[in-house]
């Protein structure tokens, strides 16, 4: 029963999220258990498919120089490396540790910026499962970004920024530029009308927390980026 609704959670967080709320609390731990089971899927799925072609791992084993990895269908996605010297479960499992990671960051992000800013009562639950609610924003943006890669065998190509740079180039910069991606916005938002909602507020809160949270996110990692950058010009 709460794996059902469950699914019934993550397919409105896809079309309707201000009504996953009616899936009820308690089925939180069932949305972030299967919201880790999607998000390691289409990230083990796009390293095997990827790694198929030989245009992707020669741009994968550049970008690895210098530390830096494509997204391959969701944020922080296992780059494309040679999975096929590695097992199934090896692949699997540390996909499942990066989904884990994930929820669990972005959740508590989610859950302080949103007490901060409207001073509503905010369990880390409903944090969670509001993450976890999203995951097939992940899984289409997986069915988008892998055939589009695989077709122009590069990882340049998609709906983000990182399209105005060439990755191999300017590695540091792509890394960034991708994550400013109109799936991450869509998600992002998603996230913050669900836990806006499932809190008791309206909607139009949620939309306020999930643009500050998504701007947050995205300057932390850009000061990761320059970070990184500068460490390797000065090794």
């Amino acid at each position: 029963m709460r794996i059902s609704k469950a699914f019934d959670a993550l397919k409105n967080g896809l079309i309707a999220p201000e009504k996953v709320y009616e899936s009820s609390i308690e089925t939180a731990l069932a949305i972030f258990a299967l919201a880790v089971f999607v998000l390691a899927t289409v990230a083990t799925f796009s390293a095997y498919v990827e790694d198929g072609s030989a245009d992707l791992r020669a741009e994968a084993m550049v970008l690895s120089e210098y530390g830096m990895a494509p997204s391959s269908g969701e944020e922080g996605a296992d780059p494309v490396v040679s999975t096929a010297t590695k097992t199934f479960i090896t692949v699997f499992g540390g996909a499942i540790m990066m989904s884990l990671g994930k929820i669990g960051v972005l959740a508590w992000v989610f859950m302080v910026l949103g007490r901060f800013m409207t001073d509503a009562v905010i369990s880390f639950r409903i944090a969670l499962a509001s993450v976890g609610a999203t995951a097939l924003i992940d899984l289409l943006q997986g069915l988008f970004l892998v055939p589009l890669h695989l077709a122009l065998g590069t990882v340049r190509w998609g709906l983000h920024l990182g399209s105005l740079v060439a990755p191999t180039e300017a590695p540091f910069l792509f890394t960034w530029l991708q994550r400013i991606d109109l799936f991450s916005i869509w998600q992002y938002l998603a996230i913050g009308v669900i836990m806006a909602v499932w809190s008791g507020l309206h909607k139009k809160f949620g939309l306020v927390v999930g643009s500050v949270v998504y701007v947050v996110v995205q300057l932390l990692f850009a000061a990761v980026t320059l970070l990184s950058w500068f460490t390797s010009k000065t090794v």
